[in-house]
């Protein structure tokens, strides 16, 4: 089962801004992050920005900084990881977040 960890910060240059950084647990080799926020007048091309290796095996990391951020995840190819098959998980304030089998939760 994928396992995922959401870090968002206040971004200091703008109080509005979501700066977000997630780590994730994952196989998928390359694995992807295909986004939506109003800074980038809509979403990525598919399928996103290639996620970078952490220092831990199977573990993907991000950083993006927007005001609010849609996302979903996925292979590059087939497999994707959202909520549900009609909706995708959504980051609107600052905070850190753990995502774990489908489910977003708030933890700080």
């Amino acid at each position: 089962m994928n396992e995922y960890v959401k870090r968002a910060s206040r971004d200091d240059t703008e109080a509005k801004r979501v700066s977000t950084e997630s780590s994730s647990r994952t196989s998928w080799e390359p694995a992807f992050i295909h986004f939506n926020s109003p800074e980038q007048s809509g979403w990525t091309d598919s399928p996103g920005m290639k996620m970078k290796t952490g220092e831990l095996p199977n573990h993907k990391i991000f950083s993006i900084t927007a005001s609010n951020l849609e996302f979903v995840l996925n292979d590059g190819e087939y497999e994707w990881d959202k909520p549900s098959f009609d909706a995708n998980y959504f980051i609107g304030s600052p905070g850190s977040y753990i995502l774990k089998n489908g489910k977003l939760e708030k933890v700080r």
